[in-house]
């Protein structure tokens, strides 16, 4: 009988970053036809999806290039691209400081992300495994505060939140160490909760941006 050899990228972690993936284009699609809530709450489940897809590798001993190189990749739809495009379209983000802020941004983020491929994580202190800079996920905690400020109505909101990304950019280029979250599934399971909230308000929201 004749068999056929799975690839060695063919498993499942990196068929959860690819799960990431396609649901981080799709709330960019939905991103582009105005549906900003809905849109964020993909966001968030890429963001959970791409959460565990390093825990599954290391679990079924499956990390290989392949899959740090995808992860990377992936990350530049769920945390880059997808926050610049909402401060660009429903925060209106659009003026030339703004448009500056969000191009540092970008390019802080891929800088960010091809250092962390190559180099991999550092060493605390206390033997603990920590980021080099600011992780990228954490843009879409900056993104959460930018819809709160903007449905809040902040005077001058699209100066001070250019000022919120490019420090989150100089944070995420510096050598500052962040500890590796301990807690992923708890952490992943708030993220899922304010994902719920946000498609909620999608249909049941009286405030829209």
């Amino acid at each position: 009988m004749y068999s056929i050899d799975r690839p060695a990228w063919l498993n499942w972690p990196n068929a959860l970053s690819f799960a990431a993936l396609l649901t981080a284009w799709a709330a960019i699609l939905l991103l582009l036809r105005g549906f900003f809530y809905l849109s964020f709450s993909l966001a968030l489940v890429a963001l959970v999806l791409d959460a565990f897809d390093g825990m599954l590798a290391r679990k079924l001993h499956q990390e290989s290039e392949f899959g740090r190189q995808l992860d990377s990749h992936v990350d530049v739809f769920i945390y880059l691209l997808y926050p610049a495009l909402a401060c660009y379209l429903p925060l209106a983000m659009r003026s030339a400081f703004s448009v500056v802020a969000l191009s540092v941004f970008l390019a802080a983020g891929i800088f960010r992300l091809v250092r962390f491929t190559l180099q991999g994580f550092a060493a605390t202190e206390t033997g603990a495994r920590a980021y080099v800079g600011m992780p990228v996920y954490y843009n879409h905690l900056l993104l959460l505060a930018l819809v709160a400020l903007k449905l809040y109505g902040l005077p001058y909101f699209d100066a001070l939140a250019s000022v919120l990304l490019l420090a989150a950019a100089a944070l995420m280029v510096s050598k500052v160490k962040v500890p590796k979250p301990v807690s992923v599934p708890a952490f992943a399971a708030l993220l899922l909760v304010i994902a719920a909230i946000f498609g909620l308000m999608e249909f049941y929201g009286s405030d829209r941006l």
